[in-house]
């Protein structure tokens, strides 16, 4: 076995050891850099071998807008994209939450107080930053089990809600942002005839 392969399955597919290919083309089709991984990372993993890549690509300098799909979605693609200077567009990727619950987007972020607001106007404190880079919210039980929004919220035995917010988090709002900017929501449809 290849030891540069990963182990690869998704879904129905076979189980194999597998590479991944991902590249990066221009408005024209034409493939401008591409990257070989492991068959087992995820692409925002693989996204930095790529982009490191096509930094010493003589076209990195003419590129102002970096467009990309479900699979980059993160703080890390974010950041490494913005901090280069590039603007960045990304697709509007929904929350998953259990249906009958508040989605993240209710819960607003105050950025002066650095706490989250929740549904019922009641804070949610700075906890901690896990491993990941998340930093953790958390609400006050006491108050919670009071809410009548509690069925709403969370089902957590100690009626506690945490909401997390990434260290990188306003690199990822930034991207969001220029989702609305006039004329980038017809570039995002070019993305699938060009790239897929």
């Amino acid at each position: 076995v290849d030891p540069d392969s990963g182990y690869y399955h998704k879904g129905e597919h076979e189980k194999v050891f597998a590479y991944t290919a991902s590249a990066f083309c221009d408005k024209n089709g034409f493939i401008i850099e591409a990257y070989l991984s492991k068959g087992n990372i995820h692409d925002s993993i693989s996204f930095k071998g790529l982009y490191d890549n096509y930094k010493e690509n003589f076209l990195f300098n003419k590129t102002k807008l970096v467009c990309l799909d479900n699979g980059y979605v993160g703080p890390s693609v974010a950041k490494m994209v913005i901090d280069s200077g590039k603007e960045i567009l990304l697709p509007d990727k929904r929350p998953m939450t259990k249906d009958g619950f508040f989605r993240k987007p209710e819960y607003v972020y105050d950025e002066l107080y650095a706490k989250y607001i929740c549904p019922n106007n009641e804070w949610l404190d700075y906890s901690t930053t896990n491993k990941t880079g998340y930093r953790e919210y958390k609400s006050n039980p006491n108050k919670c089990i009071k809410c009548p929004f509690l069925n709403k919220c969370t089902k957590s035995t100690n009626h506690t809600k945490v909401v997390t917010r990434h260290v990188w988090e306003d690199y990822v709002e930034k991207a969001i942002d220029t989702r609305y900017k006039i004329g980038y929501k017809e570039i995002y449809k070019k993305r699938k005839e060009t790239i897929e």
